[in-house]
């Protein structure tokens, strides 16, 4: 520290003596690399305002730890991230449940009460469920649906390699237009959906 004025000083950031905590700490970590006067006392009132945002930013970290060690992510993390949660935690919630209010277990398990409500209201599905308990789902998502004869699929691609010929796009819908196969296909669609199901497959 040097002495200027009458006034203790030390290095800050130049621009403003009224600065944010996470500003004191960052000049620190810069090396002090800017001169401004600053009484002693003030700049230690706000050091002590630094090491407080660093101890609550050391706890958020932990919980962010904590959150991803039990698998779950929070709302706030990520808006577009859905997050999913295995059927035993479900089950957990809803034996909790019967003797806590929604509030009280979601503030337990670290989830959000409108997830737990979702959960009250898929209880008799979730209660008879009998299989894996690490699974996400009562109900395994659908498979892929598959291109018409796959071995003849993969034998008419072995042709257009044995001719040395490059596979693209158009081979695949020249190959895919088998009129009584479409025509099957077609009809499981929905009416004006049966377009938008062939593009998929490609």
């Amino acid at each position: 520290m040097e002495v200027a004025a009458g006034h203790t000083v030390t290095y800050t950031p130049p621009y403003h003596s009224d600065m944010q905590p996470i500003e004191i700490v960052w000049a620190i970590v810069k090396c002090q690399d800017a001169f401004e006067d600053l009484k002693a006392s003030s700049f230690n009132r706000c050091l002590h305002k630094s090491d407080s945002q660093l101890y609550k930013l050391e706890e958020y970290i932990k919980q962010k730890q904590d959150e991803d060690a039990r698998g779950n992510v929070s709302d706030s993390d990520s808006e577009m991230t859905r997050v999913m949660y295995p059927i035993s935690l479900k089950l957990e919630a809803l034996g909790l449940l019967e003797f806590m209010s929604d509030y009280k277990v979601a503030e337990k398990l670290v989830i959000p009460r409108r997830t737990i409500r979702n959960w009250t209201k898929q209880r008799f599905e979730l209660l008879a469920y009998e299989g894996n308990k690490k699974r996400m789902k009562i109900e395994p998502g659908r498979r892929r649906e598959a291109f018409p004869d796959p071995p003849g699929l993969v034998d008419f691609i072995n042709q257009l390699r044995d001719a040395e010929r490059a596979l693209t796009m158009l081979h695949l819908i020249t190959w895919i237009n088998q009129r009584e196969w479409l025509l099957a296909y077609l009809a499981t669609k929905q009416p004006g959906n049966g377009y938008k199901s062939v593009h998929q497959l490609l």
